[in-house]
């Protein structure tokens, strides 16, 4: 009988142990590249919803929480079905410099059970810094360059190999004012025994001010992958990445401003060398009556802020504003046309031409100032309806036909007219009565109505941009609909689509055309406000973090649902605009 107890004592114990909780920690690995991240895990097993640790404090190193996950296994001892659930918790450990580093042992409160945890130690290798993957390079004129000369600045990034993202360079300018975009372009240098790839992109900036005026550093960011791909869904598929901040020198920039000596009058600051040709329409006239002048500015220099001279106070014309357009020749935005169109409204009867102002400019090249002007267009401008005389009327009367002496009557009046009075319809036909043709034209509207609309309902059936709109809205809808109720990594997947689709619909193109980069290409010259800009890009930065923290908690996960329910608003308040 005893032996019987035994063995039940026994049992009931080595159950309890099963069911009992247990706690584990550890790295992910023992060693690390300085620049590196590893991971500090925390597991809890059967402790149920236990709450994040307080973030480890470690001299020498960042850390950071990256989220929790769950595990759940299922074993068989004895015919006995076991299921256990996981609960792990993430640190990231970056080192600031390499050695040993150790994690010192603490202790915390766990579902009201102290748990405390042992030192842990890390191995830091000098690892490949962000000379070994990239440098930033900035380019600028060393020549003098004047106040509103076009010039390019150049930010060449050199890479060793293909990065997985690159930002925009970003390039303070202090003094200068940006012109027209232009296009980069990418290229591969050899420097010794490497081939490195160059991508190139050239900014069009002038000088707002004279002086020696310091343009840089520029600075980019990039995402490199480094060492070896590690286990696990997400680290198989992308490998450790590593993101760096490129910062170029900086330069100065000569400006002097147009010499004085020698300026002709009328000069506003244009910089380049220019020929001018005006053209009129109508060139017959009346006084008030307006003209359209197309002036056509063509040559070599600033066009973007090229601005058209005055007409004289005592020309005898009036201007109103109108458009203006540039077409370039050349791929840096130096050499082309602008093309204005204004009205000219003419003020006096004697203005036989319309003589244009002629356009002065600088040239820097040879350091004169140029004078363009255009034959004048002959005009014949009449006095307005004002200036002419008003006719005089003398009344006039008929002669007094009657043999009566004394006053006409009317029926002598009448007599001198038709004879008799007009006469009157009593009963007019039913084509003169309105509501004859109301009630004529009222079945043809109506089968006219019905006929348009059923046309319109098939065209929009068969509309591709309808069913191409109609088919990302529902994706849309779906995929915010996952993002309310999914977890894990289907919520980031879930996050990433929402924001993709939406943006995708606004912007009239295909999902996979979205990246980060398109809210400062996109959205943000179409007007979205920057606090949303601020909003899209913390979106876009969670998104690209979930492949290292998949398992959001649920504070965490529903801050972003908020965010995203703004900034998707944010965005479909632009459609329409361009």
């Amino acid at each position: 009988m005893m032996r019987f107890r035994l063995a039940g004592w026994l049992g009931l114990l080595w159950g309890l142990r099963l069911w009992a909780g247990s706690f584990q920690m550890g790295l992910d690995r023992e060693s690390i590249e300085t620049g590196g991240t590893a991971v500090l895990i925390y597991s809890f097993t059967d402790y149920g919803d236990v709450p994040a640790p307080p973030v480890p404090v470690i001299a020498g190193a960042e850390v950071q929480y990256l989220g929790a996950s769950t595990q759940s296994s299922i074993t068989f001892i004895n015919g006995h079905r076991t299921q256990q659930t996981s609960l792990q918790h993430r640190y990231g450990i970056t080192p600031k410099a390499e050695g040993v580093l150790t994690i010192p042992e603490t202790s915390f409160i766990a579902t009201g059970e102290r748990i405390s945890t042992r030192a842990l130690s890390l191995t830091v290798t000098k690892g490949l810094g962000q000379e070994d993957f990239a440098h930033l390079q900035l380019l600028t004129p060393t020549n003098t360059l004047y106040v509103g000369q076009p010039f390019v600045a150049r930010i060449q990034f050199w890479v060793r190999q293909s990065p997985s993202q690159v930002g925009n360079p970003q390039l303070p300018t202090d003094g200068f004012v940006s012109g027209r975009a232009i296009k980069p372009y990418g290229r591969q240098e050899r420097v010794g025994n490497e081939i490195w790839g160059v991508s190139e992109y050239p900014i069009l900036f002038s000088a707002a001010r004279a002086g020696s005026l310091p343009i840089g550093p520029a600075e980019m960011e990039a995402i490199f992958p480094v060492g070896p791909r590690r286990g696990g869904i997400f680290g198989d598929f992308f490998g450790e990445q590593r993101r760096f901040t490129f910062r170029s020198g900086s330069n100065n920039v000569d400006v002097l401003a147009p010499p004085t000596a020698g300026q002709p009058p009328g000069f506003n600051g244009t910089i380049g060398r220019f020929t001018l040709r005006v053209t009129a329409q109508p060139t017959t006239v009346t006084v008030g009556d307006p003209i359209t002048v197309k002036v056509i500015v063509q040559g070599r220099g600033g066009l973007d802020n090229l601005a058209l001279p005055e007409f004289a106070p005592d020309s005898g014309f009036r201007t109103y504003p109108g458009t203006n357009g540039v077409q370039l020749r050349d791929p840096l935005n130096f050499e082309g046309s602008k093309v204005f169109e204004l009205a000219v409204v003419p003020e006096r009867s004697d203005l036989t031409a319309l003589k244009f102002p002629p356009l002065v400019s600088f040239d820097p090249d040879t350091q004169k100032y140029v004078v363009a002007e255009a034959p004048p267009v002959p005009l014949v401008v009449k006095p307005g309806l004002d200036a002419q005389a008003a006719p005089s009327v003398t009344p006039t009367y008929a002669a007094n036909t009657s043999t009566n002496e004394g006053p006409v009557n009317a029926s002598q009046l009448r007599a001198l007219g038709t004879g008799m009075d007009r006469p009157v319809r009593l009963h007019p036909p039913w084509t003169e009565r309105p509501w004859y043709w109301v009630v004529l034209a009222l079945p043809t509207l109506g089968w006219t109505g019905w006929w348009v609309g059923n046309r319109w309902r098939l065209r929009r059936q068969t509309d591709p941009e309808t069913l191409r709109r109609t088919t990302a809205e529902a994706r849309a809808a779906q995929a915010w609909e996952r993002l309310e109720t999914s977890q894990g990594p289907e919520f980031f997947a879930a996050l990433d689509q929402a924001l993709r689709e939406r943006i995708a619909i606004t912007l009239r193109c295909a999902p996979g055309a979205v990246d980060d980069e398109i809210v400062e290409r996109e959205l943000t010259p179409r007007g979205l406000d920057e606090a949303d800009a601020q909003r899209l890009r913390r979106l876009f930065r969670a998104v690209a973090a979930g492949r290292f923290a998949p398992v959001p908690s649920a504070a965490d996960a529903k801050e972003l649902r908020q965010e995203a329910g703004l900034a998707l608003a944010a965005v479909r308040a632009l459609e329409g605009r361009s």
